[in-house]
């Protein structure tokens, strides 16, 4: 291994809390990570993409990413059906070899290993990530009739430290391995990428990056002063420039984008046919600037010289609609300008009342208002509070931390995760937390985040999964447990706080919370007390934990009356 990469490599391993790994082991995790980043712009674990050791049909790391949300389970798919009317889904394989050079075989192999997951009697052994992940591929499938914008689309990388100089015998591999898959008729695309070690070092670069774009903005006008705004413009974007904006640099649509959004893309509705209808349409195509409302760009850091401007950690906050049916007709857009506003401000009290006002055109709902709301602030001064090996950071907006130094990415929170977390431990709905975080909204509603809760009761269920994830890491509690790691940590606080749990807002809940907080603190006692839990799960699941047992409201129940 070259020594940038290794060097980076060793970075990576720290952040994300992987020094026991072996360099071998820790490259699958890297590679998984550079290619999935590229793909998919939010947070995540890398965990849940890694396929683990063993009878992985020779594929170190699988994503499948549901209209543009990274899913693992068969309930976030039909959730996100459910929501957006359709299915459009992007399947991505990664295989990674630490060696300096690319294998024939090899490459020819992990196109063996993708066309079997996807067998219905498959021939290569399956171990639990493998068996768990091809139940989505079947999801996927059965949803068939829903996959309105057409079959899905096949991603297939292969990483080395090497160098890929287009070896006509490796193409032919790339090329064969490709044919292979496209002639599974399953596929929209299928595309299959040899990654060096330039790029692999380039993917890892722009994983610690903040999103920045550069656009020429030139029929605008700038609003007068505002205090907290340190300038904001107004104007007409060629829909070319926008897309600038709206893209990354493979050419995909930043999803991240519209994290703050208090909407997600709703597909085939109404208002989203109409904006379609103007776009393909010769003569009302030119019209579009006075037809729609607009989007509004939020950026911390603006340069400007002349017409060019340079935006850096920039969201669209309104405009999510607009935005995906632009990137969806990207390939005729001659002639089209879009209403923009550019705000530049680091104010988080503007930024939201910018966000509540520019979308109060349109039916919100209250749950999705939460990530507004003051009490998230709340939450992210908290868990600041906390400093050495007590510490986790909140992440209220997407990619906060992604440049931050010295900032393990595992002890990163985001809200989704805290809303799982906090269903599962503390509501006793672990069997309902592998639902989308918008549908477990939905059914918890004013249970979380109400403004009188102690803060105890999130960073308790936080730092507990934190703690989760690392014995699963060190291998102190089994993998094969993941399926049921929610049920593990509600079991946690049965097991050392009682069933009598204060009200949330009561003081007495602090007290209640530390009791827990300090025996996940202590190394031993937090290993001996999952494990103590993990028993629980064995014993109750017969030893066949897999996710269509532990979603079940049957088995939670099971598992809390077997507690001693």
């Amino acid at each position: 291994m070259d020594r940038i990469t290794a060097s980076l490599l060793t970075d990576f391993k720290i952040t994300q809390s992987l020094t026991s790994l072996s360099d071998d082991r820790a490259f699958e995790r890297f590679a998984n990570f550079c290619v999935i980043s590229k793909e998919y712009q939010d947070t995540f674990n890398v965990e849940d993409v890694s396929t683990g050791d063993g009878d992985d049909t020779g594929i170190d790391g699988f994503a499948l990413l549901v209209n543009g949300t990274l899913v693992t389970s068969v309930d976030e798919i039909d959730d996100l059906y459910e929501r957006n009317g359709h299915v459009e889904a992007t399947f991505i394989f990664v295989q990674a070899k630490s060696t300096s050079g690319f294998s024939g075989a090899e490459m020819s192999s992990v196109g063996f290993g993708v066309k079997d997951f996807f067998s219905s009697t498959p021939k290569l052994r399956r171990n639990e990530f493998i068996e768990a992940r091809a139940l989505l591929q079947a999801r996927v499938f059965e949803r068939a009739v829903q996959l309105s914008r057409g079959n899905p689309t096949c991603k297939v990388f292969y990483v080395t430290t090497g160098k890929w100089q287009n070896d006509q015998d490796l193409v032919a591999r790339v090329d064969s391995a490709r044919k292979d898959l496209e002639d599974l008729e399953l596929f929209k695309t299928v595309t299959y990428t040899p990654i060096d070690a330039d790029g692999i070092q380039k993917l890892f670069q722009n994983t610690q990056m903040r999103v920045k774009a550069e656009i020429t903005f030139a029929q605008k006008t700038v609003l007068p002063e505002i205090e907290g705004v340190k300038e904001a413009l107004i104007g007409v974007l060629p829909a070319a420039e926008y897309m600038k904006l709206l893209t990354d640099e493979t050419g995909n649509i930043r999803k991240s984008l519209f994290y703050d959004n208090v909407r997600d893309f709703q597909g085939e509705n109404e208002v989203n046919d109409q904006i379609r209808n103007t776009l393909r349409s010769d003569v009302e195509r030119d019209r579009f600037a006075m037809l729609n409302n607009g989007v509004t760009v939020i950026a911390k850091s603006l340069d400007t010289v002349g017409n060019r401007l340079v935006l850096e950690d920039y969201q669209i906050v309104n405009g999510c609609q607009t935005s995906h049916v632009l990137y969806e007709q990207r390939t005729s857009l001659d002639g089209v300008y879009v209403p923009t506003k550019i705000i530049v401000t680091n104010d988080d009290n503007i930024i939201n009342a910018i966000i509540r006002g520019t979308n109060s055109q349109t039916q919100v709902k209250a749950d999705q208002l939460l990530a507004l709301s003051d009490y998230q602030k709340t939450l992210e001064k908290f868990f600041e509070s906390f400093t050495d090996k007590k510490r986790l950071y909140y992440e209220r907006r997407s990619r906060q931390y992604a440049s931050a130094t010295g900032v393990e990415k595992v002890r990163i929170v985001t809200i989704q995760q805290q809303i799982r977390v906090f269903a599962s431990m503390f509501l006793d709905q672990p069997h309902r937390a592998s639902r989308s975080p918008s549908a477990l909204l939905k059914q918890i509603g004013g249970q979380i985040f109400a403004a009188n809760h102690r803060p105890d009761v999130y960073y308790s269920s936080a730092y507990a999964q934190y703690k989760l994830e690392y014995l699963f890491r060190s291998g102190a509690i089994d993998v094969l447990y993941k399926p049921a790691r929610y049920q593990l940590l509600m079991l946690v606080r049965y097991l050392v706080a009682g069933p009598d749990m204060p009200p949330f807002a009561s003081n007495k809940m602090e007290k209640y919370c530390r009791t827990l907080l300090d025996a996940l603190w202590d190394e031993q006692q937090s290993a001996a007390v999952f494990d103590q839990a993990a028993q629980i799960v064995r014993t109750v699941s017969k030893n066949k934990i897999n996710s269509d047992t532990v979603r079940t409201e049957k088995f939670t129940e099971s598992v809390i009356e077997a507690l001693p």
